[in-house]
């Protein structure tokens, strides 16, 4: 026997050179392992970031920056109700807000 042939040599199966029957590419629980948490990984970063460009696109139905304004109206109102400005400022600044 020489080289390649059984357990002599690097690898065995192959003449000596690759993985063999025993490496990596040859099957085995590791490399099912690798393939599943790959996978894993994969699906976990296309949920993330399905769930991150949802969130920066919308906001229950309206763009962020419709949002703000809306927010910025409400406030406006509320400090109208308290009597914090006056009905000329609240006016101003729903004009500005469109």
């Amino acid at each position: 026997m020489g080289y390649g042939m059984g357990g002599y040599g690097m690898g065995g199966g192959m003449g000596g050179y690759g993985m063999g029957y025993g490496g990596f590419m040859g099957g085995g629980i590791l490399s099912m392992i690798f393939m599943v948490l790959f996978w894993v990984l994969v699906a976990a970063a296309a949920f993330f970031f399905v769930r991150w460009l949802i969130e920066t696109v919308t906001i229950s139905g309206k763009s962020k920056e419709t949002a703000g304004q809306n927010n910025a109206l409400e406030i406006a109102k509320q400090r109208f109700a308290r009597g914090d400005i006056t009905r000329e400022e609240f006016l101003e600044i729903k004009q500005e807000l469109g």
